[in-house]
């Protein structure tokens, strides 16, 4: 009588990225509740991705992610309940994604809005900055 050979298990790849929970969340907050802008004064404007919550929780998962800190957003009307922006509610919490931090997520994201926030800095000018290559000192 024949013995049956056991099959090895195949492994599962569940995440073959790589991406950790943070930043799938993040990538999802950025195309959800994202918003692309120039930020800078007179010269180079920077291309930005700004994500923007009433609850500060709701984006410390871009925090832990990318190791920026989540600001404050005042504005002069109410746009958050008191509790969750204090003292009258007058503003928002948010957080900015570089475009080397959109580079990494580009999986993550639909290609559509990666298109859409180009296109949006290109006519607002402020393009993605090249990357100047360093000369070697002999």
């Amino acid at each position: 009588m024949q013995r049956r050979r056991r099959r090895k298990p195949k492994p599962v790849h569940s995440n073959p990225n790589g991406f950790t929970t943070d930043e799938a969340q993040t990538a999802t907050l950025a195309y959800t509740e994202g918003t692309a802008s120039c930020k800078g004064r007179k010269g180079y404007q920077y291309p930005r991705v700004v994500i923007g919550l009433c609850v500060k929780e709701g984006l410390a998962p871009a925090e832990r992610a990318f190791k920026r800190a989540i600001y404050p957003a005042k504005s002069k009307r109410i746009r958050c309940k008191p509790q969750d922006f204090p003292p009258e509610g007058k503003g928002r919490w948010q957080f900015d994604l570089h475009p080397e931090d959109i580079q990494k997520l580009a999986p993550l994201i639909p290609k559509s809005y990666l298109d859409g926030w180009r296109k949006k800095w290109e006519e607002r000018g402020c393009p993605p900055k090249p990357k100047r290559k360093r000369k070697r000192r002999a």
